[in-house]
């Protein structure tokens, strides 16, 4: 069972993130290349340790704690983009794309 989330749904969940993210401008595209590099590195330890009855315990450690980091350094991204981007709260949508009300800030 634990081999299942290694070759299939964590490549499934983080390589469209990658790929999403290297599309966007939301994170940086190191953070989209860093995913997809997590997605393949979880299809090769789970390929690997596929003989194997379980999945190693320094194997398990490290898919929590590289994805924490990955999720970790996303946040703080984030976070610091949001600090840096004028305030338009209060504002409807249109007001805060035209530019207007925000000439005091």
């Amino acid at each position: 069972m634990q081999h299942l989330w290694f070759i299939v749904a964590a490549p499934a969940l983080w390589l469209p993130l990658g790929l999403v993210i290297l599309g966007s401008a939301v994170l940086p595209r190191i953070l989209g290349y860093l995913a997809i590099v997590l997605a393949a590195g979880y299809a090769l330890a789970g390929v690997l340790t596929l003989l194997d009855l379980t999945v190693p315990a320094a194997v398990q450690i490290s898919a929590g704690v590289v994805p924490a980091l990955w999720w970790l350094a996303a946040a703080g991204t984030l976070i610091m983009r949001a600090r840096q981007a004028p305030s338009t709260a209060g504002l409807f949508s249109g007001v805060a794309a035209a530019g207007h009300g925000t000439a005091g800030l």
